[in-house]
């Protein structure tokens, strides 16, 4: 039989994972809420989450408690889980919408920067070739017509 100390680390342990399906779960929601998806992506996407909660929790259980299922590792999920989602679900999800803008303005930026950029050099070249061209073409006009 373990210590108590040892269950007692055992059951914050899975509150803590439990608080981490919990902001998962939210990054999971704000990814759908941007992306739109169809109902094919959506199940898709839920399988994967489930995987990916399923494979941390079991890894981080294994690290902690050697895997050992009881009844307050379900219990430590849940209360872990309603904890998050009480206190900070709102906060971590304004966090990751936040991150999403910044990224977003960033990106833009970057893209009209790119734009201008591209402007400036065609416009340098087409003016330093359109102005030989027209050069060229003013002296072939002067030029007087060759005798035979």
């Amino acid at each position: 039989m373990d210590s108590l100390i040892l269950q007692v680390f055992s059951f914050a342990v899975t509150i803590l994972i439990g608080a981490l399906l919990g902001m998962i779960f939210d990054l999971y929601r704000v990814i759908r809420g941007i992306t739109s998806p169809t109902p094919v992506t959506t199940t898709i996407g839920d399988i994967l989450f489930w995987i990916i909660a399923t494979t941390l929790s079991f890894c981080l259980l294994l690290r902690a408690t050697w895997a050992d299922m009881r009844f307050y590792v379900f219990l430590g999920f849940l209360i872990g889980f309603n904890i998050y989602r009480a206190l900070m679900s709102r906060l971590i999800i304004n966090m990751f919408l936040g991150i999403y803008d910044a990224g977003r303005l960033a990106s833009h930026r970057a893209k009209n920067i790119r734009y201008k950029a591209s402007d400036l050099a065609r416009a340098y070249i087409l003016e330093g070739v359109g102005g030989r061209l027209s050069r060229l073409a003013g002296r072939l006009r002067r030029r007087p017509p060759a005798s035979r």
